[in-house]
């Protein structure tokens, strides 16, 4: 342990970093001896608050690692509070890692909402401030989102195609992303998530490649943190196959690194419960209660850890809540004041909201016939037979061969869904579709008989309409963040364009 004498500063850092590397070898509680010394260098010698904080939210890290989501969000939740007031960029940090404790407690609802606001503050900083927030802190939002739609769609069957389409296009993003970064390590990441989206949608076989091809690659970069969910969704995969030999061999094996490192008990209580489940059809019985009894104590942990930490996220929710009401408050005398002119205002908004009520239902009516004849339009379009393409002599001076590869790849760059990614102007479409910009405008002028811009936003609006019919999730959303996942580069271009389209704000 670093000696406590010496230049505070550098004590500090030697302590703070003694506590990463213990924390990443699994040596929890030599993380956390280190960790409470530079907090306390920190606060009694430096009096520095933001080192001080800093520490409290390496500690949450330590504790969320642990598998401890209790302390881990008293520490973020700590640290929070500090940062939403003097770093942007910490703030979004921590309440990400907020957002990944209700992922964990199976809270994705709660967990969307932070990573979607967090996300498209993203978005615009790099259009103002590109210093604002790093790549690294670009991607691992990407992937938390990810994580979370595949979670959310395993656990709703009614929209789980369309919040696994949902996962594959944030994870889609984040695999380009890094790909440009050569950042090995965290492609790792992106790739298990590949494999797990193929396990939710049911391509086992596809699974078990992906998920060994990933295992292989983070066995090379000695990553430890990824084993659970990597062995736990290869032994799922094996068990819908009926191949019960491997599947319980990675059932232990998700058990025996969940002692070693990270603890998901939510993970934990399906693993037991499937290894009771396969030792039971097999006839072994003393394995079967062994078992069971490992499931009933991680169960009683789980429940007390969803309760009290769930319960703990909700105050804070309020909390922060409750100090934006405070703002607009009056105060008592400003009330007493104010009080005859208040009464008259509100008969008069009452009288002005029965009018507004009278019209908005009219409008809605006239906006729901206009969007259920939108989509039946879209559906007819759907299921329409494909007409060959007749050879024409056109102005086009490109080869009628040319054309037609550049058509053949237009159509997988539609079913790809890239036309969903913020950065998607005429360079970009011309890479994916191997051709250069001259011959694709060319190309979707004669044969779209679109223009390019007007061409990729019909292709979002049309996204968004099916979006909209399918998915609850999405309609809940509001207006910035339907824009964002739809690629426009503000709620008012896409509120336009919506408009433009379809008649309806």
């Amino acid at each position: 342990m670093a000696k406590k004498s010496g230049n505070s500063t550098d004590l500090f850092n030697a302590n703070k970093r003694y506590g990463i590397i213990e924390n990443n070898k699994g040596n929890h509680e030599k993380a956390f001896e280190y960790i409470d010394i530079s907090k306390k260098i920190a606060r009694e010698d430096l009096k520095d608050k933001n080192l001080e904080t800093l520490s409290i939210f390496l500690k949450g890290k330590f504790f969320y690692d642990y598998g401890k989501y209790e302390e881990s969000f008293d520490n973020y939740k700590e640290a929070y509070n500090f940062y939403k007031d003097n770093n942007k960029r910490m703030a979004l940090l921590t309440s990400n890692n907020i957002a990944l404790i209700e992922n964990i407690l199976d809270d994705q609802k709660a967990a969307l909402k932070i990573l979607l606001e967090n996300y498209q503050n993203i978005i615009e900083a790099s259009k103002t401030n590109k210093n604002a927030y790093h790549d690294i802190d670009h991607i691992n939002t990407l992937l938390a989102i990810s994580d979370t739609y595949i979670k959310y769609g395993n656990n709703n069957t009614d929209l789980k195609n369309s919040l696994l389409d949902s996962a594959e296009i944030y994870n889609n993003i984040g695999l380009e992303k890094i790909q440009k970064s050569n950042d090995e390590s965290g492609h790792i990441y992106f790739l298990a998530e590949k494999g797990i989206i193929d396990y939710a949608r049911g391509n086992y076989l596809e699974a078990i490649s992906q998920l060994n091809h990933v295992k292989n690659k983070a066995i090379k970069e000695n990553n430890n943190t990824l084993f659970q969910s990597i062995y736990y969704y290869l032994a799922a995969s094996y068990k819908e196959l009926n191949d019960r030999e491997n599947a319980i061999t990675y059932f232990r094996k998700t058990d025996s690194v969940s002692k070693k490192n990270a603890t998901n008990y939510i993970l934990l209580n399906k693993t037991y419960y499937n290894l009771i489940d396969l030792y039971n059809k097999k006839g072994n019985k003393k394995d079967a209660l062994k078992y069971w009894e490992s499931y009933q104590e991680n169960n009683r942990i789980n429940e007390h850890i969803s309760n009290v930490v769930k319960t703990s996220i909700k105050d804070h929710n309020i909390e922060n809540l409750e100090e934006e009401i405070k703002k607009l408050l009056l105060t008592k005398e400003e009330k007493e004041t104010n009080y005859s002119i208040a009464l008259i205002v509100i008969v008069i908004l009452i009288f002005l909201l029965l009018i507004y009520i009278v019209y908005s239902k009219k409008k809605t009516r006239l906006n729901q016939i206009k969007f259920d004849t939108l989509l039946r339009e879209l559906e007819t379009k759907k299921n329409a037979v494909q007409v060959k393409r007749e050879k024409k002599i056109s102005t086009l001076t490109i080869d009628e061969e040319k054309v037609q590869k550049i058509l053949t790849e237009l159509t997988k760059f539609e079913q790809k869904k890239q036309f969903l990614d913020v950065n998607c102007d005429l360079a970009f479409v011309a890479k994916k579709t191997k051709t250069n910009k001259a011959y694709l405008s060319k190309v979707i002028h004669a044969e779209k008989q679109q223009k390019f811009i007007q061409y990729i936003t019909n292709l979002r609006i049309n996204y968004a309409l099916e979006k909209l019919k399918e998915d609850k999730l999405f309609r809940s959303y509001d207006i910035k963040s339907i824009a964002s996942e739809l690629g426009f580069k503000s709620p008012d271009s896409f509120s336009r364009a919506f408009k433009n389209k379809t008649g309806i704000y």
